[in-house]
């Protein structure tokens, strides 16, 4: 007796193969995805910190000069071109206040959809 597969069992055989090969091959486009999403992710996070440590250099260097602490803080709008990709930097600055004293400021670094806070004070104590 000639054993032989059926029309059927081969039609089966090849939709088994096809749903697993469907199956891995979205898998695959999946984690490509995210893989771009999460790097384009880690570089507005570190755009917007950029941002903000500009800020602080400023002051910074305000401090060594012996001008001004606040001297130059203020809003900041950059485009910046990264691996072909334009990420638009908005940092933005308001003023805190005490009895009528600048004393720091809000600070927040927008990166396309990332946006982080900080707060920046004068705590630089000047010598007597």
């Amino acid at each position: 007796m000639i054993k032989a597969f059926t029309l059927i069992e081969v039609l089966i055989a090849i939709l088994i193969i096809s749903i697993g090969i469907l199956g891995a091959f979205s898998l695959m486009t999946f984690s490509i995805s995210t893989y771009e999403e999460t790097s384009q992710k880690i570089i507005e996070i570190n755009l917007a910190r950029q941002g903000i440590e500009q800020i602080r250099n400023l002051r910074d260097n305000n401090w060594r000069s012996g001008i001004e602490w606040n001297n130059g803080i203020q809003d900041k709008t950059s485009n910046i071109e990264l691996n072909n990709k334009n990420f638009n930097r908005e940092i933005t600055t308001t003023a805190i206040m005490q009895e009528n004293e600048l004393i720091g400021f809000f600070i927040q670094s927008k990166v396309n959809n990332t946006i982080i806070k900080t707060k920046l004070y004068n705590w630089h104590v000047q010598g007597n």
